[in-house]
């Protein structure tokens, strides 16, 4: 999951540098807050990983939340990437 992610942020800014100074910023603050969710589920996954070790049915089935979670900001990361890409800024 994580190459995924950041092979999106590789893209992402790339292409921001492109951009007038504005929008690139208002992208730029959109960007850190994306940031700031990913890292808190990254620390929340190896915090609970150690926690449910005894519990393999709730590990299950948090790790399937926290998977979902991912896969929006993904596509939230993908969706920023191609509006820049098509001009939709």
């Amino acid at each position: 999951m994580k190459a995924k992610s950041l092979n999106t942020w590789n893209q992402v800014y790339e292409t921001l540098d492109s951009l007038p100074k504005q929008v690139k910023h208002s992208y730029q603050v959109k960007l850190s807050d994306i940031k700031i969710k990913l890292q808190n589920l990254e620390v929340s996954h190896q915090s609970k990983e150690k926690e449910m070790l005894y519990s393999g049915k709730l590990f299950r089935k948090q790790r399937k939340l926290q998977i979902f979670e991912y896969q929006g900001i993904i596509k939230t990361l993908s969706v920023m990437l191609f509006s820049i890409q098509t001009g939709q800024y």
